[in-house]
């Protein structure tokens, strides 16, 4: 039998209204500060000590001189080059040993698993700040110091586990008749990892990407 289509009450009708502006509402309070910031950069340094940003929609006075101090003067390009050769390198490290070390934590069976998973728990409590020092006497031994690799190292090693911890999940969450059919098609272990796990993980490999490219270019202390 179909189910015959009714329209939506007036209740909800005015409950999804509701939603919607508060959800305006939201975004126009989170994009206000960065629209500031935005206009405030092209407006000339004269104007932004007299009056405030907001008074551009009256008198939309407008230069390219702040971006053009910044560039010349301040170095802007290549702290952004360093910046991207850090976040981009230790974004890609990150996604791909989560994924394997999930993957062989969730479905291979290995002396010792229980014990790794409680370890990886362990470490997402340590706090990375505590470790800057002995890190860095350690880079100096190998000549890493001030080199964008000892970053690499830092932030990659620091995320792994809790990118495995976030993707295991999703794993053990896949149903295992999958992984049973494909064992029976012949499937290997990298198959079945790369041509079923992958695609079905895509969703948090991209949530833990985008974290950790968040994470890697503001992490100005290390």
């Amino acid at each position: 039998t179909q189910r015959r289509w009714s329209p939506p009450s007036p209740g909800h009708f005015a409950a999804s209204i509701v939603v919607h502006i508060l959800v305006v509402l939201f975004m126009v309070i989170w994009f206000t500060p960065i629209l500031g910031l935005f206009v405030s950069s092209l407006r000339p340094q004269s104007a932004m000590a007299v009056s405030g940003w907001w008074t551009f929609f009256v008198d939309p006075l407008l230069t390219g001189y702040n971006f053009q101090q910044a560039i010349r003067y301040v170095g802007v390009l290549d702290s952004a080059a360093t910046s991207l050769a850090i976040a981009i390198p230790a974004t890609v490290m990150t996604t791909l040993l989560s994924a394997i070390g999930a993957y062989a934590l969730t479905r291979m069976d290995m002396k010792g698993r229980t014990i790794l998973s409680l370890a990886l728990v362990v470490m997402l409590v340590i706090p990375p700040q505590v470790t800057i020092v002995p890190l860095l006497r350690l880079f100096v031994i190998f000549g890493l110091n001030g080199k964008v690799p000892a970053v690499w190292i830092y932030q990659v090693g620091f995320t792994v586990p809790f990118g495995i911890f976030l993707i295991r999940g999703f794993i053990a969450s896949i149903p295992e008749e999958l992984f049973e059919s494909a064992v029976l098609d012949g499937a290997t272990v990298q198959q079945i990892f790369r041509l079923i796990v992958l695609p079905l993980c895509a969703p948090i490999l991209a949530s833990l990407a985008i974290l950790q490219f968040l994470w890697s270019w503001n992490d100005l202390l290390i």
